[in-house]
């Protein structure tokens, strides 16, 4: 029963795990420099550390948009080709059965 199951789970993207990681990564720089800010009372970190963090954030949003985007189009067009394909098998077996009833 184990077996089945292992087979069924679908594995973890890798990109998935980049984006989580970067998002955490966000969280816990963004906290810690509010916290800090509120210490030491020096806005000076919102002008280097908050913006390179964004910044890292949005590369990573950006990469994973794109590669959802080109396995989005390769995913599409293997199902058309399906399609096409599953659609000239069933013309051809019409075909076959018309000139079968010819005779």
């Amino acid at each position: 029963m184990s077996a089945v199951k292992a087979m069924n789970k679908k594995k973890f993207e890798f990109s998935k795990l980049i984006i989580i990681f970067v998002g955490a990564v966000t969280i816990l720089v963004t906290a810690f420099t509010m916290y800090m800010i509120w210490e030491t009372k020096d806005m000076m970190a919102f002008t280097y550390l908050i913006p390179a963090v964004f910044t890292e954030t949005a590369s990573a949003t950006g990469f994973y948009y794109w590669k959802a985007r080109t396995e989005n189009k390769i995913r599409m067009s293997k199902e058309i080709q399906k399609e096409q394909i599953e659609e000239e098998t069933v013309n051809v077996i019409n075909n076959i059965s018309d000139d079968n009833m010819n005779y």
